[in-house]
């Protein structure tokens, strides 16, 4: 009798755990879309980000070409695995590899997603004391990964799922107020100093 009950158990065990089992699997399911989603828009968010700190980077000097150009532009970036080329009428191009890692839920039940794209940004030159519209233009559009360029996030890598952004397209502004400390002795003099 005890041998006979130790089998239904273990048959009864078996069933309970196999339904357990399946409610997780489309727990996981959904859980895993929600982190794609997850990671798909903030590779997204890191795509404008990019394309604002390119921006940034030509409002100072928008007439900068050449390595120097590209040099300011993967520097303000940190995307350190990304290329830049001068094009035919001085505009700097950058191919730049974005990626991100998300992980949601934790314990034995959570989701790793590593995803990532490449966007081109491209800087015409203008005019440093040009007004906006003649100080050059930046634009940032999603193109396809270089095959030997890698995409990666934290240490993983991604996979490639495209920039999922519309091209943006913005005139550079006019440079930001930057204040000078104040020197003593200065031909102009400062308030205070």
């Amino acid at each position: 009798m005890t041998e006979r009950s130790t089998r239904v158990l273990r048959a009864g065990t078996l069933s309970l755990l196999t339904g357990i089992g399946l409610a997780g699997l489309t727990a996981c399911a959904a859980s895993e879309a929600s982190t794609t989603e997850d990671a798909a828009e903030k590779v997204s968010a890191l795509a404008q980000d990019v394309h604002q700190t390119i921006l940034s980077v030509r409002a100072r000097n928008p007439a900068l070409t050449g390595a120097p150009a590209i040099e300011a532009g993967i520097g303000n970036t940190k995307i350190y695995a990304g290329r830049g080329t001068i094009g035919p009428n001085k505009e700097t191009v950058w191919v730049l590899p974005v990626a991100a890692r998300v992980i949601n839920g934790g314990g034995l039940s959570y989701t790793d997603v590593t995803l990532g794209g490449c966007l081109r940004v491209t800087a015409t030159v203008g005019r440093t004391a040009g007004k906006v519209g003649e100080r050059g233009r930046v634009t940032s559009e999603p193109v396809p990964c270089p095959a030997d360029m890698t995409l990666e996030a934290d240490g993983h890598v991604a996979k490639e799922i495209g920039v999922v952004i519309d091209a943006l397209r913005d005139d550079v502004p006019e440079a930001p107020y930057e204040r000078r400390p104040c020197i003593s002795g200065a031909p102009q003099g400062c308030v205070g100093g």
